[in-house]
């Protein structure tokens, strides 16, 4: 097969087949409380460094050296966890240690040297301080002025181990060594240990600061805080119909007990939505899906309905009927009694299903066929009887098909009526129970990926937003949602337009009518742009058929009405009068975007790319002046059509995508990008409609 002839997306977007939409790049960093945690370690970390100055390097190195080697790695290996996993661990430790034993002052890497000299003597922060000669008042402002960043940090940090350390009773001044070697060796598994040398040392400056120092990679609180902004910004300015974030595929480790699944992909993402009265998540992975915990009103229960209405009843039961009846002339009252009887019984037999685990085909026949293939008999169709008989049993191919999705969806209802119930603990420290519900295999695993979309557009259930893997790339055919944040900045060029093409789908709304009024309004480009190309006689003829102009085509009593919906009244009274024709230019394409505006969509893709660490996405253009995309993320742009969102131009190449941020992608916190994008986009999507319409008007 060989294809002639490529529609571009200009046309279809145009025509209203495809919806409007523009992309923006939305820059995350830090948010402030990430921000001034990280200042308050720096301070630590310097307080630190200046503690172990003061008490003296060489000092702290004659203490250590004077601890006998055996329990010198005793320590560092048992207590502290050093060269754990290594076979060679013994030697190499004790390699390591010796060497600690000479050198000038102590950096942070050798940090441990002193707390292996506080196990192994029962030391204080105090006591080492008389020992190195620190008179008390000196001592007492040194942990005054640690003490006040632990007092801030305290109030920043909500995770209850954090703040047990925080806490620890007699800082500075005890250090109880028989209780953390008691505590260590009550404990049960290596991460109960490790818990108990990490409590036991938090009386320590040098101890305290190890279990603070795991804050610094503990960040992702900026992103997930700059997709929520992104996400009031646009309810601020519009009507958000759906939102879909895209993610990477990242579990909630929920078999375990409590999870704990910080902000990373999927699973940390909808964590930390959870419990936010602003949304209703959705997540789904290849493997399980999560919906959010309620006792009074549950999702899970209405989604099982909700298939057994709108798909079981409905859809599958409705094809059935159709592929029964097809062709055959059948009068309209028998039609309608027939369609009668048979949602009847389809509607009673589901009724008393229950909770189905395996295919039935059989009982199927019995309950909702034997009775009907009765009355038919009964009715004495001759021929036409007979057909509608052969067509409305199991031996039919076809129907046994549909049979089978009519049980796999039964089955899939029952797992939304029985679900999970997990529990997980969000970085703050506060729990959230969700509901978890497995993912079927086989064919009943691509029903389930259906069934995602359905729920996601379906009015009657209140989720608004939807967090996806990779699998929501293709095969994906949801149509409601009109933002779209990709949180992980892909730089697969296909990846990113198959993301794309999950969220321009047109709406429902957009019928054959908005059509024929839209290219009566704006007119067509097919044949100007084909014109030098060669092309089969009848790909000409279709496209000639197509290729309306403006006010060709007179305008049908329901096309005068649907204008009438969207266009002022003298408008349409000039328009009758002299015919669309006779319009202006600017008005007709006003009337084309108002239509555009009322029966389609316009969606707003987001491009979620990192403003901080070894790994930034944007850098800075200093002859320009502005941040834009590192090369490697602005290349899937290169060869991309869209329109710019704030002036409407139509390109290819990154403008077309702009980078939106407040005044330093690195510095802005969430909160300063939300304001910015609030005003930014507030009024685009006239612009962003009108420019896909801009040279199809005359």
């Amino acid at each position: 097969m060989q294809l002639v002839y490529s529609i571009p997306i200009d046309e279809l977007i145009a025509a209203g087949f495809v919806a409007p939409f523009a992309e923006l790049g939305a820059p995350f960093s830090y948010s402030a409380r990430e921000r001034r945690i990280r200042d308050l370690l720096d301070g630590y970390k310097a307080q630190t460094s200046a503690y172990m100055e003061r008490v003296g390097g060489e000092r702290l190195r004659s203490w250590f050296a004077g601890i006998p080697m055996d329990e010198r790695v005793a320590i560092g290996h048992d207590l502290l966890g050093m060269y754990q996993g290594r076979k060679d661990w013994a030697a190499a430790l004790a390699q390591r240690l010796a060497q600690w034993e000479t050198g000038g002052a102590l950096g942070l890497t050798e940090a441990r040297l002193v707390t292996v000299v506080q196990m192994a003597r029962g030391w204080s922060d105090a006591d080492l301080a008389a020992m190195a000669g620190i008179d008390a008042a000196a001592f007492d402002e040194v942990v005054a002025g640690i003490d006040a960043l632990r007092n801030e940090l305290a109030g920043l940090i909500y995770l209850p181990s954090t703040l047990k350390l925080l806490a620890a009773p007699g800082y500075a001044r005890t250090f109880d060594g028989a209780g953390l070697r008691a505590a260590h060796a009550a404990a049960t598994n290596q991460a109960g240990r490790a818990e108990a040398v990490k409590e036991g040392i938090a009386t320590t400056i040098v101890g305290l600061y190890e279990g603070l120092s795991e804050w610094y990679r503990r960040v992702g609180e900026g992103r997930v805080e700059t997709i929520k902004a992104v996400i009031e910004a646009e309810r601020a300015t519009r009507d958000v119909s759906g939102i879909i974030i895209f993610d990477t595929a990242r579990r909630i480790q929920w078999k375990q007990g409590l999870a704990t699944p910080g902000y990373e992909g999927v699973g940390g993402l909808y964590a930390q939505l959870l419990g936010d009265p602003r949304f209703v998540p959705y997540a789904v992975l290849s493997g399980e899906q999560y919906l959010p915990y309620s006792e009074h009103d549950p999702l899970p229960p209405r989604i099982a309905a909700f298939v057994e209405q709108q798909i079981m009843r409905g859809e599958v039961a409705g094809a059935m009927f159709d592929l029964v009846v097809q062709g055959l002339d059948l009068p309209a009252d028998l039609r309608a009694d027939l369609h009668r009887r048979w949602d009847a019984a389809v509607e009673a037999y589901v009724a008393g299903l229950g909770d189905v685990h395996a295919r039935r085909p059989g009982e199927f026949s019995r309950r909702v066929l034997a009775p009907l293939h009765r009355h038919l008999r009964g009715l004495k169709l001759d021929l036409v009887g007979e057909r509608l008989l052969s067509r409305m049993d199991l031996r039919n191919i076809h129907f046994a098909d549909l049979v089978t999705t009519f049980f796999d969806y039964a089955i899939i209802a029952r797992y939304f009526r029985h679900p999970q119930v997990a529990e997980l603990e969000q970085v703050s420290g506060a729990r959230q129970k969700l509901f978890v519900i497995p993912m079927s295999a086989g064919s009943r695993k691509l029903l389930m990926y259906d069934l995602t979309a359905l729920i996601v557009d379906a009015d009657s259930l209140p989720i608004n937003i939807v967090v996806v893997s990779t699998w929501a790339r293709t095969g994906w055919n949801v149509i409601a949602p009109n933002v779209l944040i990709d949180a992980t900045a892909t730089r697969d060029v296909t990846a990113w337009q198959q993301l794309r093409g999950r969220a321009i789908r047109a709406r429902r709304t957009w019928s054959n009518d908005c059509y024929r009024l839209i290219m009566a309004l704006i007119g067509s480009q097919i044949q100007g742009m084909t014109e030098q190309a060669e092309m089969p006689a009848d790909v000409d003829e279709v496209l000639a058929q197509v290729a309306w102009q403006p006010g060709e085509h007179a305008l049908d009593d329901r096309l005068w009405a649907l204008l009438e919906t969207v266009a002022p009244a003298g408008l349409v009274a000039r328009a009758r009068a002299n015919g669309l024709a006779a319009l202006a230019a600017d008005e007709r394409k006003a009337v084309a975007v108002a239509l555009m505006r009322r029966y389609n969509k316009v969606t707003h893709i987001f491009e979620l790319v990192k403003a901080y660490g070894s790994t930034t996405q944007v850098e800075y253009d200093r002859t320009a002046r502005v941040w834009q995309r590192r090369e490697a993320i602005a290349a899937k742009h290169e060869h991309e059509i869209s329109v710019n969102p704030f002036d409407g131009v139509k390109l290819t190449g990154a403008g077309h995508a702009p980078l939106v941020y407040a005044q330093d992608p690195r510095a802005d916190i969430p909160a300063a990008l939300q304001e910015h994008l609030r005003q930014a986009i507030d009024g685009a999507d006239d612009v962003i409609v009108s420019g896909w319409m801009q040279v199809n008007m005359p």
